[in-house]
C-alpha cells in the first residue's frame, strides 16, 4: 500500500490464493489498514535483498524484500529496463510491461500523461478531498469527498450539528431513528410537491455501548424533530 498523494510507501500484507488449480481466483478479504504508521522493517531478517530493505508482511510472519524504485525480483536483483515516469513508482515488469504506481493526476501504461481534471486546480474546498472521475463511469472530471459536516457539490457549505442527550438514566439500543419534519407554507413552492405541506427526512443514528448521547449532521430546513427507538 501507498500513500497515493506522497507517494510514500505504508505497508504489505499477505494473502494466499488457496485453491490454486481453480482457472478464476476471487478474493474476497476484510482488511484493517492501521490509521498510523507501522515499522515493518526487520532487523532480524535472513534474505539478502541487493536493491531494498528485507520487511514482512503486516498480518503474516512472513519475509520479504521491499525493493527501490527501479528494481525487482525476490531478492531486488532485476532491473527494471521498461520502467514508468519519474513522478510514479515502478513495482515490476512483467511480458515487458511495467507495472506503475500512479500518483493522483498521472495515467497512462507507464503514467506519462497528466489527467487535467478538477483537482489539478484545486476546486474543492479544505473540508473535503478530491477525486479523480473515470470517463468511463462519472460524466464528471471530478468529485469532492466532503468531510463529516460539510455539503454541497464542493463541499463549502457547513451542516448544522444537533446533539441529543438523555437527562435520565435509560436502556437506549445501538441504533435510533432520527425523523426530521418541514412545514411549509401554502406560497412555498414545495407545498405542492409533497401535498399537504410536510416533509419528513429520516437518519439513522447508531451509539456507542453504554453511552447516552448521539449526534448528526444535518442540512435542510426543520421545524420539528422526533427520536423513534424500542426499549
Amino acid at each position: 500500500m501507498y500513500n497515493r498523494k506522497v507517494m510514500n510507501y505504508y505497508v504489505s500484507m499477505f494473502h494466499p490464493v488457496l485453491y490454486s488449480f481453480l482457472p478464476v481466483h476471487r478474493l474476497s478479504l476484510q482488511v484493517d489498514v492501521p490509521t498510523r504508521d507501522v515499522e515493518t522493517r526487520s532487523k532480524t531478517c535472513s534474505l539478502k535483498c541487493l536493491h531494498g530493505q528485507c520487511s514482512y508482511y503486516l498480518n503474516s510472519d512472513k519475509y520479504f524484500c521491499q525493493c527501490t524504485n527501479g528494481y525487482s525480483g525476490l531478492l531486488c536483483t532485476v532491473k527494471n529496463v521498461y520502467c514508468c515516469s519519474s513522478y510514479s513508482i515502478c513495482v515490476g515488469v512483467v511480458d515487458n510491461r511495467s507495472i506503475c504506481i500512479r500518483p493522483v493526476g498521472k495515467f497512462g501504461p507507464r503514467c506519462f500523461f497528466l489527467n487535467k481534471t478538477g483537482c489539478n486546480a484545486n476546486l474543492c474546498s479544505d473540508n473535503d478531498r478530491c477525486i479523480a472521475g473515470d470517463e468511463k463511469y462519472f460524466t464528471m472530471d471530478y468529485f469532492c469527498l466532503c468531510l463529516q459536516g460539510f455539503t454541497d457539490s464542493k463541499c463549502g457549505n457547513r451542516e448544522r450539528k444537533i446533539e441529543f442527550h438523555c437527562l435520565e438514566p435509560i436502556f437506549l439500543p445501538q441504533e435510533i431513528f432520527i425523523h426530521f419534519v418541514h412545514i411549509s407554507s401554502k406560497h412555498d413552492p414545495s407545498y405542492e410537491l409533497s401535498g399537504d405541506g410536510v416533509t419528513q427526512t429520516t437518519m439513522i443514528s447508531k451509539i456507542k455501548y453504554q453511552e447516552t448521547s448521539t449526534s448528526v449532521y444535518y442540512a435542510g430546513e426543520l421545524h420539528l424533530i422526533f427520536l423513534e427507538f424500542r426499549q
